[in-house]
């Protein structure tokens, strides 16, 4: 043991490391936070006018920081009666589908937008969810069930049962933003954009009261359902680079002096199948053009008990999820083992994965 310490190497302790200085990147001039207006219309409405909003991303020397990415815009009630408040629940929310392209090429392509990014959205960590909700609307999550505030008593008053969501009142506006969830945003590498503009399009869903609080619940006739959004903005951070570094790059993009290389951008890809199962016993196939597989998640979408007050923010195509256990009873919530699914199982050509089929929901995991 002697032996071994007395021919280690000393070193100073990183407390005392203050004489040494760290690397730098001083090739990098400076970094800006871009703002991109929408292309077109300044309205946008489920019911009338324009539905798809599109933004064109370009810049000849910024790069841009996916991780900064932001869509703002203003949500307007547009109610012109005084004492009724519009209750919005996500930005997200009012997008049924989601478009990235670039130099006519299609990188991504999600429908059923809003449902997937608030199936993921319940999958992140709490911090996460809590700096959504701080950018979206500041309302309750969607897992509880409860969104009257615990500590008053709840009756039939709809003032108290929907205490805790933000109310936009009459021809007033609230300003919110959320960050688009396809791969090409949530991967990590800087995109140059004078080689990979991107152009991006969000289509408005169908149905108006998709991401807001049915009127139907309040009795007291207080809730607004006359919307419309306006001013969106796509908000990002670009780097800007030393001269030097951008012909380097272009050197090696045009390939001076060997074979031009391609520029790589590894992102994950989502697909989205919406099926019908008819019977107890039902196969969904998916045939879809991919490079390799990667994840699987399966939820399911079914219509609320009609006698539940819940059915009027929670949307079946957007933010209900629910196991097969429940049933289509969201308040008394109990597992059910003749509601539960017997067998389900992955084929993939010949194979199957598992192995062994689960036989319960609550194998899958």
């Amino acid at each position: 043991m002697e032996l071994a310490v007395s021919q280690a190497e000393d070193q100073f302790l990183e407390e005392l490391k203050l004489h040494v200085s760290k690397p730098t990147a001083s090739y990098v001039n400076s970094q800006r936070n871009v703002t991109y207006n929408a292309i077109g219309s300044n309205i946008y409405s489920s019911v009338s006018g324009a539905r798809i909003v599109k933004f064109m991303i370009s810049d000849s020397r910024g790069w841009m920081d996916p991780d900064s990415v932001r869509v703002m815009f203003d949500i307007v009630n547009t109610d012109s009666t005084e004492t009724k408040t519009l209750k919005p629940l996500k930005p997200y929310g009012f997008f049924s589908r989601l478009r990235i392209l670039s130099r006519g090429q299609i990188l991504h392509d999600i429908s059923e937008y809003n449902r997937i990014h608030a199936m993921f959205s319940l999958l992140q960590t709490k911090n996460k969810a809590e700096i959504e909700d701080i950018e979206g609307c500041l309302n309750p999550m969607f897992n509880i069930l409860t969104p009257y505030d615990p500590k008053e008593v709840v009756g039939t008053d709809p003032n108290l049962w929907f205490k805790p969501y933000t109310k936009i009142q009459a021809n007033e506006r609230l300003s919110v933003m959320f960050k688009p969830f396809c791969g090409l945003f949530t991967q990590s590498q800087f995109l140059p954009l004078k080689y990979l503009p991107i152009e991006v399009e969000l289509e408005l869903s169908s149905d108006p009261l998709i991401n807001i609080v049915d009127p139907a619940v309040d009795t007291s006739n207080k809730t607004s359902s006359s919307w419309q959004l306006e001013n969106f903005k796509f908000i990002c951070n670009q780097n800007y680079f030393s001269q030097p570094v951008e012909n380097n790059f272009e050197k090696i993009m045009l390939g001076e002096n060997e074979k031009a290389k391609v520029l790589q951008i590894h992102c994950d890809n989502l697909i989205s199948n919406v099926s019908t199962i008819l019977s107890l016993i039902s196969e969904i196939n998916i045939t879809k053009t991919a490079h390799s597989m990667k994840k699987i998640y399966v939820n399911f979408i079914e219509t609320i008990n009609t006698s539940d007050n819940l059915r009027f923010w929670k949307k079946p195509y957007f933010n209900l999820f629910f196991g097969c256990p429940s049933g289509n009873d969201l308040v008394n919530v109990n597992y059910r083992k003749t509601l539960d699914f017997k067998k389900i199982w992955l084929t993939i050509g010949s194979q199957k994965y598992p192995d062994l089929p689960y036989t319960s929901s609550n194998m899958a995991y």
